[in-house]
């Protein structure tokens, strides 16, 4: 930023209705060669000879990069790929761990004096540990095989270093918000407590839920923040409160309304095995009680332009499956509907709510799709599926519903031009990254809760004040449905920043841009 583009100190770029001074061409090169050669070169050899020994640290490095993606698959657009990772992750990442820049950089020798080629041991020495620990990850493969598996392996480890860093302190904070609100619609998956007044047995307002989430058990099913929460710390916003929090008119709502509702789904009967629930039609109404509300604060034109503005987040559609046509006991429609069927009836009562959602004013959209429930301990406690695999069958019946809604998104987009853009996510593809190559987030258990009973600590979820699991961070589930804040940092980091294949046709963060 300061020595590229001038907007940080100390100003320098190549633009001079910009910048004063500065060469956006090989300033921030040699500015990034000699701040490895400084922190992670003379800094750690500082601290190894005086100071290890006495106080037991560790040195290590958090890096952050945008993926990219080939377009299309051909070897030349992966060799293009390949050539921006370097640029983006390389940057830094190859000097730490084979002391010196990649072939890509390489070529900018000359431009810069060779000062790339300086002292590259120095940084070598300094980055042993990390060059040792990166060896060991699985799905890591020589330069010489599998280009697929070498690109899978790159694009989840990006999302996990970018959630690292950028997600803690929230990337907007120290500016205005991306979006002035964020209006959620959804289920247990982004619930913050709004199923805690009612007649249900999906509730999570009770110990050990929360346990690592600042305020304690609120009524999120998981045991700190949901994806919502993570996303807004991207965008700059504050925590969203509960819809049914609203109703004194003493919380803020201008920054955005949390609708959610544990077992909701699309279809009204969705759910109602566990009791009382907000369906995506009751919550649509709620939203525009939320209106009302608003223009007893700001004159209509103030409330058009703040809606036009604001994102409206949509994650529902699992209950339908998991409380609906996956529970045949209880519920007619698999013997009723086939899968094509079912989804096409699930998306004609979507995209009906999506359109009066839109009547209100509001025109920008991230519907999520369904993760792969066929994966979630709850489903693998069944024991229809190998150990260590999911049951296929259910994850090909939820990706019906997730074409349709992608399809979807496409019609939305091609029919309502003025000014408004919908956005699919694509939960399915995100979560299937992660099971694909779980340790390079972290991740050791992938097929059982942290909290629950019985097999995959699935058949029973997270009781009050049962006893969790200590290494939460390392587990991808947290109860017998729900992921760990620790995924939903991730999967929140590709919805604000992912590639077309995580959202399409464009990101949070570009939305925010339009």
């Amino acid at each position: 930023m300061g020595y590229a583009l001038g907007i940080g100190p100390p100003g320098r770029c190549s633009d001079r209705n910009f910048c004063p001074n500065g060469n956006a061409a090989t300033e921030p090169y040699i500015v990034s060669h000699n701040l490895l050669l400084a922190v992670h070169a003379t800094a750690a050899s500082l601290y190894k000879q005086n100071y290890q020994a006495t106080q037991g640290g560790q040195i290590g490095i958090s890096l952050v990069a945008q993926y990219v993606e080939p377009y299309p698959n051909t070897s030349l657009d992966m060799e293009a790929a390949m050539r921006a990772m370097d640029f983006e992750l390389g940057w830094y990442r190859e000097p730490l761990v084979r002391g010196e820049y990649s072939e890509s950089m390489r070529i900018l020798e000359n431009t810069l004096g060779n000062a790339l080629a300086k002292q590259p041991e120095k940084v070598w020495g300094k980055g042993r540990e990390i060059a040792e620990n990166l060896q060991r990850k699985e799905g890591i493969k020589s330069d010489t095989e599998d280009m697929e598996t070498t690109l899978a392996y790159l694009r989840v480890l990006a999302f996990c270093l970018a959630a690292a860093i950028s997600v803690s302190g929230g990337v907007a904070a120290a500016g205005a918000p991306l979006f002035p609100a964020m209006f959620v619609i959804g289920d247990s998956l982004v619930d913050n407590g709004n199923n805690n007044g009612l007649r249900s047995l999906a509730k999570s307002n009770y110990p050990p839920y929360g346990i690592d989430f600042h305020g304690g058990p609120t009524g999120r099913f998981c045991n700190g923040k949901t994806i919502i929460d993570f996303l807004g710390d991207l965008l700059g916003l504050p925590l969203l409160p509960a819809f049914t929090e609203t109703f004194g008119g003493e919380v803020d709502i201008e920054t955005g309304v949390n609708y959610a509702s544990a077992a909701a789904g699309i279809l009204e009967e969705s759910g109602l095995n566990l009791g009382d629930r907000f369906s995506l039609t009751q919550q649509v109404e709620n939203f525009k009680s939320t209106l009302d509300q608003l223009q007893n604060q700001m004159d209509q034109e103030m409330l058009n332009q703040h809606l036009r503005k604001s994102l409206l987040v949509t994650n529902i559609g699992s209950n339908d499956y998991i409380n609906n046509y996956l529970m045949p006991s209880i519920y007619s429609s698999s013997s009723t509907y086939t899968p094509e069927a079912f989804a096409n009836l699930l998306i004609n009562k979507y995209a009906g709510q999506i359109t009066e959602l839109y009547k209100t004013g509001l025109r920008k959209f991230l519907l999520a799709g369904i993760g792969p429930l066929g994966c979630i301990p709850n489903q693998l406690a069944k024991g229809f599926a190998p150990p260590g695999k999911c049951i296929t069958a259910v994850n090909d019946v939820v990706q019906v519903f997730n074409r349709r809604l992608k399809t979807l998104v496409d019609q939305l987009n091609a029919n309502y031009t003025n000014n408004a853009i919908f956005v699919y996510g694509n939960t399915y593809g995100a979560f299937t990254d992660i099971l694909s190559n779980p340790k390079t987030c972290g991740f050791q258990v992938m097929d059982r809760g942290c909290c629950g009973i019985g097999k995959n600590k699935g058949e029973i979820t997270c009781l009050p004040f049962s006893i969790p699991c200590s290494n939460r961070d390392e587990y991808v589930f947290w109860d017998a449905y729900h992921p760990t804040q620790a995924f939903n940092q991730i999967i929140a980091q590709k919805a604000y920043s992912g590639p077309q294949s995580a959202c399409y046709p464009i990101n949070v963060k570009q939305m925010a841009q339009r």
